[in-house]
């Protein structure tokens, strides 16, 4: 969870869910002892009384932890069925997310209703789950029901063998770089990062290189100098922004292929994030490589943009490359929740999930056009970062280049998200505005009142 969440942003209930997340899921062990409320609370940067709160929870609702004097709090050593169910139904009911993901604030709310009867299918059969088969990792299907959806759109034959799936895209990303790079060797980032991105490679012990130039050849000429270095080499290339990143470079098809002809020559590898689908456009390197022959790019993909649906994770690359992750997800107990499963395999059978994510994008994308032609004739702001601004995120600088010092955290509203450049890593020439988000709209009228006071907001800060 990010740190510079306050009190106000994080509840003693977020915690317990979340907690209860990691129970379940395997990153908390059964039995294991947790730390102490005083560590907990400086950790997240919370008061204490907010943990202990939530240590309340945990234990006399969830019935999930124990203290005993001496030792400190336990989780419990053993989870029914029962309790299981109960714990999974709380957690997916959950009006949040309950793992904090570096998009948490733009989940798109109003798309939940859409799966609303599928869903209720998924639960219904998942609450008739006998023991056996609620055991059970991997749901007969779902893989090839992966493989056959990215192979329509990434026009590349992926066998099941070329697919998995997980729920925790950080761990993912994680995964990638201690399992395609070794130790003190350099991740080149073509994109700009979120600062949670940044620092899951830090820690695992690899560098952080930005190449976050205009002209290809440039970006092109630093890299194989970078692939050269004797002390620390560049051995992974990552593709696709994780930030709300201001300035989008375009590039051309002969610099992706011009990327890979250098790939084949220093046998890096190349990772692309498509974390929101069919809103930041990620380039398809797929369609030049040959089918059961891809040794050189991994993928990571989100489902949808849909809340839930965007717990599921889809892993591409080569078969070699699969069984490396999958080696590595041996120890969870699931890959997702079970009542999940069901619901992916049900929509995707039923080619139910392309039709309707299109629409919400149409609507997505209607309501970003209205808001940038509603920021530009205000004329308060840089028209260049408006027009080339990215999914449902605009960064703002005023034009007189005054600061408007923490409107992140002095405006306050239900949907329009205001947002610190410092927690994104986007450098220092970004730090005179602001970062806005419309994600939580699919109605274009509701999202230009609520902008309106935006500008009413910024007008009087101004005038003081």
């Amino acid at each position: 969870m990010n740190k510079e969440r306050s009190d106000k942003k994080i509840s003693e209930h977020e915690i317990a869910l979340a907690l209860a997340n990691a129970i379940l899921l395997g990153y908390t062990e059964l039995g294991s002892i947790l730390p102490t409320q005083a560590e907990t609370a400086s950790n997240l940067n919370i008061s204490q009384s907010v943990v202990k709160r939530a240590w309340k929870i945990l234990r006399e609702d969830y019935k999930l932890i124990a203290a005993s004097r001496g030792v400190g709090t336990r989780v419990i050593t053993d989870l029914s069925l029962h309790q299981r169910k109960l714990l999974e139904s709380r957690i997916l009911s959950s009006s949040k997310p309950v793992r904090k993901r570096y998009f948490e604030k733009e989940c798109i709310n109003e798309f939940d209703q859409i799966f609303e009867r599928e869903f209720s299918i998924a639960s219904s059969y998942y609450n008739k789950m006998d023991y056996e088969e609620y055991k059970l990792k991997e749901l007969p299907g779902l893989i090839s029901a992966f493989a056959q959806m990215m192979t329509i759109k990434k026009s590349y034959t992926f066998t099941d063998a070329e697919v998995y799936y997980t729920d925790d895209y950080e761990e993912l990303i994680t995964y990638c770089c201690e399992e395609f790079s070794r130790p003190k060797s350099t991740i080149v980032l073509l994109d700009q990062a979120s600062g949670g991105i940044h620092t899951t490679i830090v820690a695992a012990r690899r560098k952080v290189h930005y190449i976050l130039k205009k002209e290809g050849e440039s970006v092109l000429q630093e890299l194989k100098l970078l692939c050269q270095s004797q002390n620390s080499p560049a051995e992974m290339v990552y593709v696709g922004s994780t930030a709300p990143f201001p300035l989008l470079y375009y590039r051309d098809e002969m610099f992706w292929q011009q990327l890979l002809d250098l790939q084949k020559l220093y046998h890096f590898k190349i990772l692309l994030d498509e974390r929101l689908p069919n809103l930041i456009e990620v380039p398809n390197l797929f369609k030049w490589i040959s089918p059961a022959n891809n040794t050189s790019i991994i993928s990571i993909n989100a489902i949808s943009v849909h809340r839930k649906l965007n717990l599921a994770t889809i892993f591409l690359g080569g078969s070699d490359d699969v069984k490396r992750i999958k080696k590595r997800l041996k120890s969870r107990r699931k890959l997702i929740y079970p009542v999940l499963n069901h619901l992916l395999l049900d929509i995707l059978k039923g080619n139910k999930l392309n039709e309707i994510e299109q629409q919400i994008i149409k609507r997505i994308k209607s309501v970003i056009s209205a808001v940038k032609k509603m920021l530009l004739a205000s004329e308060l702001f840089v028209d260049e970062y408006i027009v080339k601004q990215q999914a449902y995120f605009f960064y703002l600088e005023l034009r007189s280049g005054e600061v408007l010092p923490n409107l992140y955290k002095k405006l306050k509203l239900e949907g329009i998200i205001i947002m610190n450049p410092k927690t994104y890593h986007l450098g220092p020439e970004f730090n005179n505005g602001f970062l806005l988000s419309v994600a939580h709209y699919l109605d274009t009228q509701e999202v230009l009142q609520d902008l309106a006071e935006v500008l009413r907001y910024v007008k009087i800060i101004r005038k003081h």
